[in-house]
């Protein structure tokens, strides 16, 4: 088992459908998306949960959103995002983090202890002290799961690898509105960033081992 887990913006605003005009949805049916976050990644990242819980792992959550409320600090990217999403539904794709719905989802959530990051881009390390936290805590190998698998995920997965991290994806832990986009990331990520597992293999090693 992995030193660390880290759960990248499995948000309620991000895994339920929404009026907000996401450019990333244009075009595609995302109702499979929304299927396997149900039926797959939540019950799947519960499993991974118990397991680094159990083994008393070092747990991380990111939540992608803006810091402040009118969304200024977001990338210039992002904040296009979001005015025309404004501009054609009224509503934000990019939440604003005190907001309700911008909280991990209750059926995973956060308990005492674990380290919750809040970030304004789609790459943890870019915006936050993850890469010495997990130094401070001894961890080197780290497993990455959550939403969505060709942005936020592989972004902090791929900047963990570049900072000296033995990164592996949890394949059956992600998820993307593409199933293309999903399963290009990951075999992209595994050519040339890191290692790709699924959470059985993950939980059966911890049970192995215990």
């Amino acid at each position: 088992m992995q030193d660390a887990l880290i759960i990248i913006d499995v948000q309620a605003c991000f895994v339920k459908p929404s009026e907000a005009a996401d450019p990333a949805t244009i075009g595609l049916d995302i109702q499979d998306f929304f299927k396997r976050v149900d039926a797959q990644v939540i019950p799947n990242i519960q499993l991974l949960l118990e397991a680094f819980r159990a083994a008393n792992k070092a747990i991380f959550f990111a939540e992608m959103g803006s810091l402040k409320p009118d969304g200024s600090d977001l990338s210039f990217h992002m904040r296009r995002i979001n005015e025309a999403s404004i501009s054609s539904t009224g509503q934000v794709v990019m939440p604003y983090l005190d907001d309700r719905d911008a909280r991990t989802d209750e059926r995973i959530k956060p308990i005492e202890g674990e380290t919750v990051i809040r970030k304004n881009t789609t790459g943890t390390v870019a915006c936050s002290s993850l890469a010495e936290d997990l130094r401070s805590r001894g961890c080197t190998s780290i497993a990455v799961t959550g939403l969505v698998t060709d942005c936020c995920v592989g972004q902090t997965a791929r900047e963990l690898s570049d900072r000296d991290f033995e990164v592996t994806l949890i394949e059956d832990a992600c998820a993307s509105y593409s199933s293309t986009h999903h399963f290009s990331t990951i075999e992209s990520f595994k050519s040339f960033h890191g290692d790709v597992e699924t959470t059985r293999s993950v939980t059966r090693g911890s049970e192995t081992s215990g």
